[in-house]
């Protein structure tokens, strides 16, 4: 099903908040800062992340929205198709509720000899997307077979918007579904390096990638 490898491939609440400054001798509280920070990314808590770090609150929600409109529009992005302002709208309420979802808590932050650190991250998996192929294929099929039986007996022939628009209703429904009684998965430990350059500590990217698809179960 492409619709869920879509769904896979962006589903991703990695975001490259500013990093935290530590000159005039200011310790660096690693272990906080990450999870500040992932607080900030997953869950929009803004105010103790902010704290910690050089951005205020106003600029980290920018960041934090605009990574929503992005995820949204790539759920989306069927080509040459328009969708709902409604529809729209209950993605983006979607793909918060899964980011708000996600069950993790920073257990340690060790210092290796270079100044950079070592986050360990434990993780209860989010298993929305198990069975979301099949559960979305049998609904379609049952779309389809619907709709050619109102065609059978002389309904008119819904245009291309209105079957798109359906079956990407079917595909909200069935993730908005599951996120009402979310299941996770057993407990996994993601590193992540937060990185110092020129006094200021930033988490690597690629680990932040890779994290999410742990939280998200998508890497297995």
């Amino acid at each position: 099903m492409k619709r869920q490898k879509k769904i896979m491939a962006v589903l991703m609440a990695a975001l490259m908040f500013a990093g935290i400054s530590t000159g005039c001798g200011k310790k660096f509280d690693a272990k906080a800062y990450m999870q500040e920070y992932l607080n900030a990314s997953y869950k929009q808590q803004f105010t103790e992340f902010c704290k910690l770090s050089e951005q205020t609150e106003d600029e980290a929600k920018k960041v934090y929205e605009e990574n929503i409109d992005k995820v949204t529009e790539e759920m989306m992005n069927v080509e040459g198709q328009e969708f709902s302002d409604e529809l729209v709208e209950k993605y983006q309420n979607l793909v918060q509720t899964m980011f708000s979802s996600a069950k993790y808590n920073v257990v340690s932050a060790e210092e290796d000899k270079d100044g950079n650190f070592v986050a360990k991250v434990e993780v209860e998996p989010l298993l929305v997307l198990d069975d979301f192929e099949e559960k979305v294929t049998e609904a379609s099929e049952e779309y389809l077979t619907d709709l050619t039986e109102k065609l059978l007996a002389g309904e008119e022939q819904p245009d291309e918007a209105t079957i798109y628009e359906d079956i990407m209703t079917i595909v909200y429904d069935i993730l908005n579904e599951k996120l009402s009684a979310p299941e996770y998965g057993e407990k996994e430990t993601v590193e992540v390096q937060i990185s110092k350059k020129d006094n200021v500590y930033t988490p690597e990217i690629e680990d932040l990638e890779n994290l999410d698809k742990v939280v998200f179960n998508m890497h297995k």
